[in-house]
C-alpha cells in the first residue's frame, strides 16, 4: 500500500469524527506525531551512525590497501631496470591558449625539479642521488635548450609523451634516452609536475646508425644494380635464343653428371656405385631364383705402382685403358666390367652354368695378358691377380661378395701373382687373424714386446768382426715369436713402422755404445739398422737421427743405415739431400736386397751408396744353380767398378764362403758365423769367440737345423 492510499484512509476517518472526538484526537495526534518524529530522528540518527561505522571500516581498509600499494610501488620503483623519476614544479602552472606558453616553458625549465629517482636512473647518468635531486630540465638540456623546449611543448600539449632524446651524463658522455612521460595535474587542472620512466638506448641507436649506413650502401648498390640489371636485361633479351640453347646444354650436362656418377671417368666402365646397384638386383633375384648362378671376379694389376712411377701417370692411364680393351675381349654377353679403384677392376659374371665358367674367363684373361702392350715406344708386360667368389644364399649384401673376392685376390698376390684364387672361408679367417695382429701391433711398443736381435758381420780379408746388423723381433706376451715377414708389412700399412724403426735405431745405438763402454769389443765396430721407405718422407727424419745419437752418445761413424731400392725411386731429390746430410754426420748407407728390385743401376752412380748387400736368395742357390754364381760375380764387378763395398748375407756353407772369398767380397754374414741372437746370447758369443777365434772360422761346424732361427731378417 502506498502513501496516497494511507492519506485517503486517514482523511475519510477524520470526516466521520465529531468535534469533541476531533479535539481529543488532535491532542492525541500531536503527541503521536511528536513520538513519530522522535522515532524518525532516532532511526535516522542510528542509520547515520551505522553508515559512519561502515565508512570508517572502509576507510581503514582503503588506507591499508593504499599502504600495500605504496609498498608495491616503492618495490617497483627500487627494483625496476628502467630509470624512474618524479619532477615537481615549485608552483602549479596553467597550460592552455590563455597563457604565454613560452614564458611558462621558461618558468618550467628553471623551477621544475627532480624530487625522486631510483637507482637505475642514477646508473644511467653516472650520478649519485644527491647530484640528481633538484636538477631542472634546463640542466638536462643545457646543450640544446631549443630542442628541449620543443619536446616539452609537445609533452604539455598532449599530457603524455613517448620520445627519444639526446642527452649527456654528468661526466659529459653523450647518450640516447627513450622514455614515457606523464603530466601530473592538481584539482584545478594545473600542471604540478610529471612522472617519467626511461631507458638508455645508446647501443641501439649506434646499431641503428650502422644499419642506416649499411642501408644507404645497399640502396646505392641497388641503384647500381638496377642500372646493371637494365643493361643485362637488354643483353638477355638479345640472347634469349642462346639461352634456350644453354638450357639444352644444361640438360645434357645433367645427363652427363648422372652418367659420371655411375661410371669411371677414365675408362667409361661402371664404377662402384653402379656395380653395387647391379649386385643388389642380382642378390634379390637370386633369393627368388636360387638356381640362377653368378660370380664376382676381383682383378688387380701386379706391380702397377712400379710401372706408374717409372713411366709416368699419363702412360699409366693409357695402360689401364688398353687393359680394359683386353678385358672386354674376354667379356661374355650380359657380363659387367667395373673399375672400382686405381688399378682394381671387378667383373660380374651372370647366367653361369657351373663354377668352371668363371675359371675359364679368368684363364682367358691371363692368356690375353701374355702379349705385351705397346705404348709410346714402350713394350710393357703386365699380369693380374684374380679373386673369385660365387653367389650363395648367405650373401645378402654386395659388400660381402666384394670383400670375399678381394680377399681371394690378395691370396693370389701372396701366392706369387699372375694367377687366380677361389674364395674359401679360410681366407676370411686369415684376414681376421691379420686384423687382430694389426690391433696388437699398435700397442707393441707401449707393451715392450719388441726385441732387437744382432747378427755379426765379418770382413773376409782378415776374418775380423766389423759390426752387427740389428734385426727386430716381436715377442708377444704369450712368448710367441712373430716373424718380421708377418708383422713388418702390417706395420707399414697401419703407419706404425715409423715408430718401430726409431725404437730399433735407439736400442741398437744404445746397445753398441754400452758394449763400447764395457770393453766387450776392441775394434771400432758398427751397427747396421734397417729403415722403412716411409722414414725418408718424414720432415723430422734427420732431427730424429741427431736426437738418438745425442741421447745414446754414439758417434755417427759407427752407424750404418740399410735401405731398399724403393727409397731411391719414390723421391730422388729429397733422398739425395737426406743422403748428403747423413754423409756430413759420417753415417754410411747400405743398399739392402740388391738385385731383387726393379730400379736402374744408374741409381748407384747418382746416389752416395757406401755398400750394397747381395740378397740371400742369390747366395742360398749358388750350390744348385749355375746362373747364380755368374749373377753374384756380375754384382761384384759392378760394385768394384763403382768403388762400392759388398756384403753378402745368408752364408750357410763353407763352399759359399770360399767362393765369395775368391770373388773378393768384402763382408759376409749368416748362420755360418751366427744366427741373429738377442743381446744376452750375443754377449756370450763375443766372450766365447774373440777376434783371434774368427781367424779359424774355416774349422767351424755348420749350424744344425735346430739352431737356425725361424725368422728372416
Amino acid at each position: 500500500m502506498n502513501l496516497d492510499k494511507i492519506y485517503q484512509l486517514i482523511l475519510n476517518w477524520f470526516n466521520q469524527l465529531n468535534i469533541y472526538e476531533l479535539i481529543n484526537l488532535s491532542l492525541a495526534a500531536c503527541l503521536l506525531l511528536m513520538l513519530i518524529e522522535i522515532s524518525f530522528w532516532q532511526y535516522h540518527l542510528f542509520g547515520k551512525l551505522h553508515y559512519l561505522q561502515q565508512s570508517q571500516t572502509k576507510l581503514k581498509t582503503t588506507n591499508h590497501n593504499l599502504q600495500e600499494n605504496q609498498k608495491l610501488l616503492d618495490l617497483f620503483f627500487a627494483q625496476s631496470l628502467d630509470g624512474i623519476f618524479l619532477m615537481m614544479l615549485d608552483e602549479p602552472v596553467q597550460w592552455d591558449d590563455t597563457v604565454d606558453k613560452e614564458k611558462v616553458l621558461d618558468y618550467v625549465f628553471n623551477h621544475q625539479r627532480i624530487a625522486r629517482v631510483n637507482q637505475a636512473m642514477l646508473d644511467q647518468y653516472g650520478a649519485s642521488e644527491k647530484q640528481l635531486l633538484g636538477l631542472t630540465p634546463g640542466d638536462f638540456f643545457a646543450h640544446d635548450l631549443v630542442q628541449g623546449k620543443q619536446i616539452w611543448r609537445r609533452f604539455f600539449d598532449a599530457g603524455r609523451l613517448r620520445c627519444e632524446t639526446f642527452e649527456r651524463k654528468l661526466n659529459n658522455t653523450p647518450m640516447w634516452i627513450e622514455g614515457d612521460y606523464l603530466c601530473l595535474y592538481n584539482t584545478e587542472g594545473k600542471i604540478i609536475g610529471h612522472f617519467g620512466i626511461q631507458r638508455d638506448i645508446s647501443e641501439r641507436k649506434k646499431r641503428e646508425v650502422e644499419r642506416k649506413k649499411a642501408q644507404q650502401k645497399i640502396e646505392h648498390l641497388n641503384q647500381k644494380l638496377a642500372i646493371e640489371v637494365q643493361k643485362q636485361t637488354t643483353a638477355l633479351n638479345q640472347t634469349n635464343q642462346k639461352l634456350q640453347e644453354e638450357i639444352i646444354k644444361y640438360q645434357q650436362a645433367q645427363q652427363q653428371l648422372r652418367y659420371d656418377a655411375l661410371h669411371d671417368h677414365l675408362t667409361g666402365l661402371p664404377n662402384r656405385n653402379l656395380l653395387i646397384d647391379r649386385l643388389e638386383h642380382l642378390i634379390e633375384r637370386n633369393q627368388n631364383h636360387p638356381q640362377q648362378k653368378f660370380a664376382v671376379l676381383c682383378l688387380d694389376v701386379d706391380r702397377f705402382k712400379v710401372i706408374n712411377d717409372s713411366l709416368g701417370h699419363l702412360l699409366g692411364d693409357q695402360l689401364l685403358i688398353a687393359l680394359v680393351n683386353r678385358l672386354q675381349q674376354c667379356q661374355r654377353r650380359g657380363d659387367t666390367i667395373a673399375r672400382i679403384g686405381g688399378d682394381e677392376f671387378v667383373i660380374l659374371l651372370e647366367e653361369l652354368t657351373c663354377i668352371n665358367d668363371a675359371i675359364r674367363v679368368s684363364q682367358k684373361i691371363q692368356q690375353e695378358l701374355t702379349l705385351p702392350f705397346k705404348l709410346e715406344n714402350h713394350e710393357i708386360f703386365i699380369s693380374v691377380s684374380i679373386g673369385i667368389t660365387f653367389n650363395s644364399e648367405l650373401y645378402t649384401q654386395p659388400i660381402y661378395l666384394l670383400r670375399n673376392a678381394d680377399l681371394a685376390m690378395y691370396s693370389a698376390k701372396n701366392r706369387g701373382k699372375a694367377r687366380y684364387e677361389i674364395f674359401s672361408p679360410a681366407m676370411h679367417n686369415i684376414a681376421m687373424k691379420k686384423l687382430a695382429l694389426e690391433n696388437q701391433l699398435k700397442r707393441v711398443i707401449s707393451k715392450k714386446e719388441l726385441v732387437v736381435y744382432y747378427q755379426p758381420i765379418v770382413a773376409l780379408k782378415n776374418n775380423l768382426l766389423v759390426g752387427f746388423e740389428a734385426l727386430v723381433r716381436w715377442q708377444t706376451s704369450e712368448q710367441k715369436l712373430i716373424s718380421p715377414q708377418d708383422f713388418i708389412p702390417l706395420a707399414e700399412n697401419i703407419g706404425i713402422i715409423i715408430d718401430i724403426d726409431l725404437w730399433v735405431l735407439r736400442e741398437a745405438c744404445l746397445q753398441l755404445r754400452f758394449w763400447q763402454e764395457q770393453g766387450l769389443i776392441n775394434n771400432p765396430l758398427s751397427v747396421a739398422v734397417n729403415l722403412s721407405t716411409k722414414q725418408f718422407s718424414q720432415p723430422d727424419f734427420i732431427e730424429n737421427i741427431d736426437n738418438i745419437l745425442a741421447e745414446t752418445g754414439l758417434e755417427g761413424q759407427y752407424l750404418k743405415l740399410e735401405i731398399t731400392e724403393n727409397v731411391l725411386i719414390e723421391n730422388a731429390e729429397l733422398t739425395r739431400e737426406i743422403f748428403k746430410q747423413l754423409q756430413q754426420r759420417e753415417i754410411q748407407i747400405c743398399l739392402d736386397d740388391f738385385g731383387t728390385g726393379y730400379s736402374s743401376l744408374s741409381y748407384l752412380q747418382n746416389f752416395p751408396i757406401n755398400k750394397i748387400k747381395i740378397d740371400r736368395s742369390f747366395i742360398s742357390q749358388m750350390d744348385d744353380n749355375d746362373s747364380n754364381p755368374a749373377i753374384v760375380r756380375a754384382m761384384m764387378m759392378i760394385a768394384n767398378e763403382l768403388n762400392i763395398e759388398v756384403i753378402a748375407e745368408g752364408i750357410e756353407t763353407l763352399t759359399q764362403l770360399e767362393f765369395l772369398h775368391l770373388l773378393g767380397c768384402h763382408y759376409v754374414q749368416g748362420y755360418w758365423f751366427s744366427p741373429p741372437q738377442n743381446r744376452e746370447k750375443i754377449e756370450l758369443w763375443l766372450e766365447s769367440f774373440s777376434q783371434n777365434n774368427l781367424q779359424n772360422c774355416n774349422n767351424w761346424l755348420l749350424p744344425s737345423q735346430e739352431n737356425k732361427s725361424n725368422v728372416v731378417a
